[in-house]
């Protein structure tokens, strides 16, 4: 589903073309701006907050009445 890069200490995360994530720095809780360490420390990150970035399910077609 997602599809993951680490380009010049930028992590982007996207959903085909569309880009889900761009982050140039590691979120942190005071909004201070830190620099990634590399790209195992923006992965780690990812795998602990991708679920809130998933798109709901696509809905079920309707059936067509019998």
């Amino acid at each position: 589903m997602f599809t993951t890069s680490f380009i010049g200490g930028v992590f982007e995360a996207k959903i085909g073309d569309r880009v889900v994530v761009h982050q140039p720095f590691k979120p942190t809780s005071t909004g201070e701006q830190i620099t990634w360490t590399n790209e195992a420390d923006a992965l780690a990150w990812w795998e602990d907050n991708k679920a809130s970035f998933t798109p709901p399910p696509e809905p079920e077609p309707a059936s067509a009445p019998q």
